[in-house]
């Protein structure tokens, strides 16, 4: 099987104890490429399997969507934009980009974006991981675009804490003004509210590092079902089973409905 450098890092962690579980006598061979040279072993036969990010050339090959993930901007903390808990494609017209070497499938993806906005490549600077563009925003040399499989639960707990610290710092935030709605508006999903229902597939009895502020009453649907092969038929499942729990945010169910 063959990964993309930019992907692998972070979504091996998640598959690679899964498939042992699943198949414990598979030996497994892992392989990072570019998409050309993923796409030619492919081709050749010399690998079963790329997971790679489309849109690509898949003539004579079965393709299986696994999962969309969206951009986020990353921009180093005095950006003006650093100040937006969300960012449109117009706010970056006439921005210009830090972006991956050529052959990497995301910086086309990237380049895709900057086609559709006034937006620039910067051209005396190429990155050869997302890891050394994470690095470059964040000692102030521009901004980027990033996927979201990166993003942890934790990481952005952290991170809401490093702007109420740097807040706290400066002046601008005290002590006796920080409550759970206060935190809430430093975190990734300001303004929208705490989800109601948590569907986790695959029969995974845990939360996986996924947005561990926002859950802490939201109702937990585990099914057996795989992603990939989720339908609408599940989610109908999901939801009916939803509106059989009775909410109680932490409290008795006497305590809801008290007898007079």
């Amino acid at each position: 099987m063959a990964l993309l450098p930019t992907v692998g890092p972070y979504l091996l962690p998640l598959v690679a104890p899964k498939i042992r579980k699943k198949l414990p006598r598979l030996e497994l061979l892992l392989y990072e490429y570019q998409t050309g040279p993923m796409l030619d072993h492919l081709q050749a036969g010399d690998i079963d399997l790329g997971i790679l990010a489309l849109p690509v050339p898949s003539e004579g090959m079965n393709e299986l969507t696994l999962f969309d993930e969206p951009f986020v901007v990353a921009v180093p903390e005095t950006h003006e934009l650093a100040k937006k808990r969300h960012v449109k494609p117009a706010d970056l017209n006439g921005g210009t980009l830090l972006l991956l070497e050529d052959g990497h499938c995301l910086r086309e993806q990237a380049l895709d974006i900057c086609s559709r906005i006034d937006a620039q490549e910067k051209q005396d600077f190429r990155a050869t991981s997302l890891e050394t563009l994470r690095q470059m925003v964040a000692a102030g040399s521009g901004l980027t675009l990033l996927l979201a499989l990166s993003y942890s639960g934790r990481w952005e707990i952290l991170e809401a804490v490093r702007k109420m610290v740097a807040e706290a710092q400066s002046g601008q935030l005290k002590a006796e003004d920080i409550s759970e709605a206060k935190f809430a508006g430093y975190l990734n999903t300001a303004g929208i509210p705490d989800p109601e229902l948590l569907i986790r597939t695959s029969g995974e009895l845990r939360i996986s590092n996924f947005l561990l502020w926002q859950i802490a009453y939201t109702e937990l649907y585990i099914t057996p079902t795989l992603w990939p092969d989720f339908r609408k038929e599940d989610l109908y499942e999901a939801i009916c089973s939803y509106q059989q729990r009775e909410r109680r945010f932490g409290k008795t169910s006497e305590q809801l409905n008290p007898v007079n």
